[in-house]
C-alpha cells in the first residue's frame, strides 16, 4: 500500500509470509531524501495470522502522519510541510482489495 501526497509518500508492506511490517518514506525535499535517518525502510516483526478486523487507521495533521496498522500496531512519521500547503492524498493498493474509508474534517466537526 501506498500512501501519496504531494510532498511525501509512505510505502507500506504487509509481508504475512514472514509476519513483518515494513515502512517506507520518500519526500521530494532533496536534503531528506540523502539523510540515512530519513529513507531508511523500519520493519517489525507482527502478528498478521490472526486479524480481528484487518482494519487500518489513518490520522493525519500539520507535522505528523499516524498509522494504526492492521494488526493494532502504531507508527508514526514526522512529515515537513510548508505553513500554507494543502495537503493532497492518494492511496494505491497494489492487489484487488477492497477498500471502504471514512474521512473526518476537525476542523468542521
Amino acid at each position: 500500500m501506498t500512501i501519496n501526497a504531494n510532498l511525501y509518500d509512505v510505502i507500506i508492506i504487509y509481508d504475512f509470509n514472514l509476519n513483518k511490517i515494513s515502512v517506507k518514506r520518500v519526500t521530494i525535499y532533496k536534503t531528506l531524501s540523502i539523510k540515512k535517518e530519513f529513507i531508511n525502510i523500519r520493519e517489525y516483526n507482527s502478528n498478521l495470522k490472526d486479524l480481528s478486523n484487518g482494519k487500518m487507521e489513518i490520522l493525519l495533521d500539520k507535522t505528523v502522519i499516524e498509522m494504526k496498522m492492521i494488526d493494532g500496531s502504531t507508527f508514526t512519521l514526522l512529515k515537513f510541510l510548508e505553513n500554507n500547503d494543502i495537503e493532497l492524498l492518494n492511496f494505491d493498493i497494489k492487489n484487488s482489495t477492497n477498500i471502504s474509508y471514512d474521512l473526518y474534517d476537525l476542523k468542521n466537526i
